[in-house]
């Protein structure tokens, strides 16, 4: 189960991306890096850009805390 924190809810309508686009990182990932705080963050290209989508994740669920996309990203 997917679920969208406050935060990720603002976050995402100010940044104009969608929740199927969410979904979609989250399925098939170009890279998945360990954050801090028990995060992690979920990478995939599209297009020119990279999205980059940061979860929680709980027994059951993930937690999206926010998403955001960046111009470019090197492995």
């Amino acid at each position: 189960m997917i679920q969208f924190s406050d935060h990720a809810i603002e976050q995402i309508k100010r940044r104009k991306i969608t929740k199927s686009i969410i979904r979609k990182v989250l399925e098939k990932p170009d890279a998945i890096q360990t954050s801090f705080r028990n995060r992690s963050i979920y990478r995939k290209s599209l297009k020119d850009k990279t999205l980059e989508v940061i979860v929680v994740k709980e027994k059951t669920k993930i937690i999206v805390v926010t998403a955001y996309f960046i111009k470019e990203y090197e492995n």
